[in-house]
Order: C-alpha cells, then sequence, then structure tokens
C-alpha cells in the first residue's frame, strides 16, 4: 500500500524523471512489504502482524525525529491539526487492518487491484467532505473502476469472499485516510504526519493485540523488522519524489504496484494471476489514470 502524501506546488526543472524512479522505487518497497504481510499471516495474526508493523516503523522513524533536536520533537508532538492527525492514523490502522487480513486468504495481486479502487472511492467522498465538483466524464471513470474490481473478485462466476470485502474496506478507509490528508495540507509537515501515523496505529493495534497474542518466532520477529524498514523507506522515497515532481504527474506510475505485486505473489506463493484479474487490473488502472488527467485537467483550468 503506497502512503499518501501532500502534493507538491510545482517540479522542477528536469526533474520529473528522478521522481518517476524515486515513485517506481517507493512501489517495489511497498509491495514487498505486503509481501512480508501475507508471509506473516501465516504463523501470526493480523492484527499482531500490524502490531509489529507499527513497532519497528517508529523505531526506524526515531532517528529521523531525533535528528532535529529539541525544536522538531516539540512541533512533532504538538501537531496543528490534531484531531485530524488522529482521525488520519485511525483510518490508515483500519484500512491496514483490513488489508492484512485480506491477504490471509486472498492472492497478493488481487488484493492490491481490488485495493487500488481507492481513487475511485476519494472522488466519491470528495463531494460531500471537500466540496468539490465531479464531471459526468469522472463519474464514468469511477463507474468503470468499480467494474474492474468485479471483474477481479468474480472470477469464474464465483462468489465474492471475504478476503475481497475485507480489500475493499481497506481501500475505503484508504480513500478516507487521503481525504483527511488533503484537509491537513500543509499545516502539518511529513515528519509530524508521519509520526501520528505509526503512533496512532501502535496504540490501536496494541489495544487489541494481546487478545490475540501468539509468541512470534526469532523469524518473525526478523520479518517485521523488515516490514518497519520497508515502510519507513517506501514513505521516505514517496516524500522525496513528490517533492521533485508534481502528484497528478507521479500518480499513475504507483499504479506499478499491481504489477509488482503480481511478481511477488508468482515468485514466493506460486499464485498465478487468472484472466479476469489481469482484465480487471487493467480496467482498475485505465480508470484511475484518467480520473488524475481529469483532476489534473481541472487543477490547470482552476489555475
Amino acid at each position: 500500500m503506497t502512503t499518501p502524501v501532500a502534493a507538491s506546488s510545482a517540479a522542477a526543472p528536469g526533474s520529473a524523471s528522478r521522481a518517476a524512479m524515486l515513485i517506481l522505487a517507493a512501489t517495489v518497497v511497498f509491495s514487498a512489504m505486503d509481501g512480508v504481510s501475507k508471509f506473516l499471516t501465516g504463523s501470526v495474526p493480523p492484527v499482531e502482524v500490524a502490531f509489529g508493523r507499527y513497532v519497528f516503523y517508529l523505531l526506524f522513524l526515531s532517528p529521523l525525529l531525533l535528528k532535529g533536536g529539541r525544536r522538531t520533537l516539540t512541533t512533532v508532538l504538538r501537531p496543528k491539526r490534531p484531531v485530524l492527525q488522529v482521525v488520519r492514523g485511525a483510518l490508515m490502522l483500519a484500512s491496514a487492518l483490513f488489508f492484512i487480513t485480506a491477504l490471509a486468504d486472498t492472492p497478493l495481486a488481487a488484493a492490491t487491484a481490488i485495493f487500488f479502487v481507492c481513487p475511485m472511492i476519494q472522488t466519491a467522498l470528495a463531494i460531500p467532505l471537500l466540496g468539490e465538483k465531479v464531471g459526468p466524464r469522472r463519474w464514468i471513470a469511477v463507474g468503470a473502476g468499480f467494474v474492474g474490481m468485479l471483474i477481479v473478485v468474480r472470477p469464474g462466476g464465483d462468489p465474492i469472499g471475504w478476503g475481497a470485502v475485507l480489500a475493499l474496506g481497506s481501500a475505503v478507509s484508504w480513500a478516507g485516510a487521503v481525504i483527511a490528508s488533503r484537509r491537513i495540507g500543509t499545516d502539518d509537515g511529513a515528519l509530524v504526519t508521519s509520526f501520528w501515523t505509526g503512533f496512532v496505529g501502535l496504540v490501536g493495534a496494541g489495544v487489541a493485540v494481546p487478545f490475540v497474542w501468539v509468541m512470534p518466532s526469532g523469524g518473525d520477529m526478523v520479518l517485521m523488522a523488515a516490514m518497519g524498514a520497508f515502510a519507513v523507506a517506501g514513505h521516505v522515497l514517496a516524500v522525496k519524489a513528490y517533492a521533485l515532481g508534481e502528484a497528478s504527474t507521479l500518480a499513475p506510475f504507483t499504479y506499478a504496484q499491481i504489477v509488482w505485486a503480481g511478481v511477488i505473489g508468482l515468485a514466493v506463493f506460486g499464485h498465478v494471476p487468472t484472466a479476469t484479474t489481469l482484465l480487471g487490473s487493467a480496467v482498475i488502472v485505465g480508470s484511475g489514470v484518467y480520473i488524475w488527467h481529469r483532476e489534473r485537467v481541472q487543477g490547470r483550468a482552476s489555475a
């Protein structure tokens, strides 16, 4: 899962290709994190997997927090939009729990494809929550995206499984987190938001984890540490990418994560993507790219 970050105001000349490479690298890292999460669900409850991810995420984030000294720590601990930070963190925790639970019995590529209906859900939520206007062409793209999702979750006409429902729940929660991010805007910096994402997630998962606790093996602990490292690395790569390139330009590259998920699923878990998964993924990607294109056009028209 990629991390929603604030859009940059403008790209520096000649930086577009570097930004694209960075965001592609971020999608690889996030796919690896999801692959590790899926592997861990075979021996550890999903809530504990999420808890471990947040523990190591904050541990690996700590050097960045301490590097700025007391002033940075004060800024991080006293956000300008505390309520929105908590709401955003809770939504991201819900998204993580839904997605990790879905991975327990759903192929990685299929779960990732379903998750990427997030931009369509975000477009729908932007109307009541942000007061944005959505034209008929974007609504058609939203509908096409959901058709693509139905193609993925109903291969061969089988009924929709719980894994698909949970992956969709993850997408809905993530879309809400993106809306919260847009409401926060530039009031709080990326480091502030990163900390509160980890802190709220750690507290929320920590409340539930005692009820399902299973003593992890040494190998499980190493994999949890890897998840935390991947989460921080992916976030840093994404932030740097959006600092160099415009969000509307980079958005289509995030769909490469569906490809990496398919590769990891095949190489590690032996899941061969079905024709319906590939077709549905193509429809979702096409719809998402068109939505981002229309947002970019509307942004330029407004400017």
